[in-house]
């Protein structure tokens, strides 16, 4: 499909008659092929368009195309070099600024938000409600999440479910407690492999208590009969003090682990929910 459509805009002819027709028409043939789940050959020629005159309203909608397929960084470089068409006495400012915080969430630029001039477009006024929600998530700042939230309500059912959706995901990690790599370092020094199990890791625990123990048994064993004359006692108690010392540094990173585990489960979730917003900048 897309070398039957450069050839069509490479030929004189049918490309002067794509630059020729109307922005609707353009709009009109582009959702047609999204419709069609011809997303890259529409990526394709809302490239084409806008590479040959820039359109506020095509720039957009490049962008939004470009967050579906999950290419934030060229979202947010395409929105940076067509500033200058978004002037604040333009139309589309407001859908600009919604667009570009929500590329600044997904590339965690979280200080970056700018408020958007919404004046009274309801639906941008409860788009721009769930960024600051989302954004307060993914600081952990739980208090400016409820001064938000308390503020006021969403009322269309779509915004309103995204915004229920951030409530139980706050609640979720305000109730979770974040896990101590010392704890799990300390239960680990004191029973090899509990640190995994409280770090939330129980089957990496035994992993770590069976060679501790097996090799340190064996060491004990030729200490009780052989003292220090014993081989045993030298090479299994090198081998277990080797691997209760990984027991103890695995089990830190365990704990540290399960929370990267957490913060990017939050974070997929966030992401998740702020997308379905993309056909409302």
């Amino acid at each position: 499909m897309r070398l039957i459509l450069l050839f069509l805009f490479t030929t004189s002819l049918y490309g002067q008659y794509f630059d020729t027709i109307s922005i609707e028409k353009k709009i009109t043939f582009v959702n047609y092929l999204k419709q069609n789940k011809q997303h890259e050959d529409a990526l394709y020629i809302l490239n084409h368009f806008n590479s040959r005159e820039q359109i506020d309203s095509l720039i957009l909608m490049e962008v939004k195309l470009l967050l579906e397929l999950h290419r934030e960084k060229l979202a947010d470089s395409l929105l940076k070099s067509s500033l200058n068409l978004f002037s604040d006495s333009s139309k589309l400012n407001c859908s600009y600024t919604l667009l570009q915080n929500h590329v600044n969430i997904l590339i965690s630029k979280l200080d970056d938000l700018k408020k958007p001039n919404y004046t009274t477009n309801l639906i941008h006024y409860e788009t721009w409600r769930i960024q600051q929600l989302a954004t307060a998530i993914l600081k952990n700042d739980f208090g400016g999440f409820e001064e938000i939230f308390n503020s006021g309500k969403c009322t269309n059912p779509n915004t309103s479910m995204i915004e229920f959706s951030l409530y139980v995901q706050k609640t979720e990690m305000f109730r979770r407690r974040k896990k101590s790599g010392f704890l799990a370092g300390l239960f680990s020094t004191i029973i090899p492999g509990s640190g995994k199990i409280y770090a939330g890791k129980p089957h990496e625990a035994l992993t770590s208590f069976v060679p501790v123990v097996f090799n340190l048994a064996q060491a004990g064993e030729g200490y009780y009969y052989k003292k220090f004359e014993s081989p045993h006692l030298y090479v299994f108690g090198s081998i277990g003090t080797v691997f209760y010392a990984s027991n103890i540094y695995g089990s830190f990173k365990a704990a540290k682990r399960k929370n990267a585990e957490f913060n990017n489960k939050v974070k997929n979730n966030i992401e998740y929910e702020i997308t379905k917003l993309i056909s409302y900048y």
